[in-house]
């Protein structure tokens, strides 16, 4: 149990700090390291850089005609794509196994009500600061779940100190997790137990009301309503909520390939070669070389992010790197470059029929 109860705590850890989609290579300079090194000395060289993306695009160009289709970039990202949800989805099936045995405090096999039911309330009282049995904005955010195990750590009576993590270890969970496909809605953080809980939408969540959807999840799992879960009910209800959400993520990572080709493909001749691939690749290997000595590696400073300008009440705009709104989207700007394109195709497409 102690064993399993760890590995429920490291994910309990990792989930509670990411909500964002990315494949490897797409995140920070780590991510563009651990993509491009190939020769594992933890640096990417300009020639390496090169050689990786030139072998990237020799592997999609499948009819080897030294041009790349969107079917053919489309299909490539798929490939890498399929990959990496059918590893991540075999993670998540062994975590659910084993947050089955954690729950299954009786050894019986099987989850009973009180035991899903007492889970549920440790969850609740985590966000429920002021104990007022509602979990609202009175609520204070409590410690997070790694500046816990921080604390932890340096209390050699606390009952966890035997199963700390330092600093390195939590940074690599963390780099880990940054870089999965699949995001399941967690309710490890107070805005996943609204978003899950809350169900008139008023901002608040009722222990009653908590109490209830509790029951509603628990009676839907078990299928042969026995008044218990056994594994495999436990089991098939989150991996069938799994692989809706792997449909949904696969489309939109799908349709979103077709607009980087749309961006890529620079003279819209829906033919992208290897100059107009690497136009891209340089502005990112630039990006993350900040001390322009043509090598990315933990040495360089972190890149600064670029914000977009919104405007503010005045209706001023205002481009704040301090401000919430203000956050770096390549998902915005790509489906932004694609709208004007296709704009000025349709615009000349018209002219020319006058």
């Amino acid at each position: 149990m102690k064993i399993h109860n760890t590995f429920v705590f490291i994910a309990m850890l990792i989930g509670a700090s990411f909500s964002h989609i990315a494949l490897a290579g797409h995140g920070n300079q780590q991510s563009f390291i651990d993509k491009y090194d190939q020769d594992g000395d933890a640096r990417v060289t300009e020639q390496e850089f090169f050689e990786a993306r030139w072998a990237q695009f020799d592997r999609t160009d499948e009819d080897q005609n030294g041009v790349v289709t969107q079917t053919e970039y489309v299909d490539e990202y798929a490939t890498r794509l399929d990959k990496k949800i059918e590893k991540e989805r075999k993670a998540h099936l062994k975590q659910t196994k084993i947050r089955f045995k954690s729950l299954d405090k009786s050894k019986s096999d099987g989850i009973e009500w009180e035991e899903y039911s007492a889970s549920g309330e440790r969850s609740f009282k985590r966000y429920d600061t002021n104990k007022d049995l509602l979990i609202d904005e009175n609520d204070t955010p409590p410690p997070s779940r790694w500046e816990k195990s921080k604390k932890d750590k340096k209390d050699k009576k606390s009952k966890d100190y035997k199963k700390k993590w330092t600093d390195a270890e939590i940074k690599e969970m963390k780099k880990k997790y940054a870089r999965r496909v699949i995001r399941m809605p967690t309710t490890h953080n107070k805005g996943g137990m609204l978003e899950k809980y809350d169900s008139n939408g008023d901002g608040i969540v009722e222990y009653a009301e908590f109490n209830e959807k509790r029951r509603a999840d628990f009676d839907k799992s078990d299928e042969n309503s026995d008044g218990w879960l056994n594994s495999d009910e436990y089991i098939n209800e989150y991996m069938n909520r799994l692989d809706n959400v792997i449909e949904k993520t696969r489309k939109k990572q799908l349709k979103q390939a077709k607009i980087r080709f749309g961006v890529l493909d620079d003279n819209e001749d829906e033919a992208m070669t290897f100059e107009e691939f690497q136009l891209s690749g340089n502005k990112r290997f630039s990006r993350n070389d900040t001390n322009q000595d043509g090598i990315v590696s933990n040495e360089d400073p972190a890149p600064i992010r670029e914000c977009h300008k919104h405007k503010s009440k005045d209706g001023s705009k205002k481009n704040n790197s301090d401000d919430k709104k203000c956050k770096r989207s390549d998902k915005h700007e790509y489906q932004k470059n694609y709208s004007q394109k296709k704009e000025q195709k349709t615009s000349l497409s018209a002219t020319t029929n006058l």
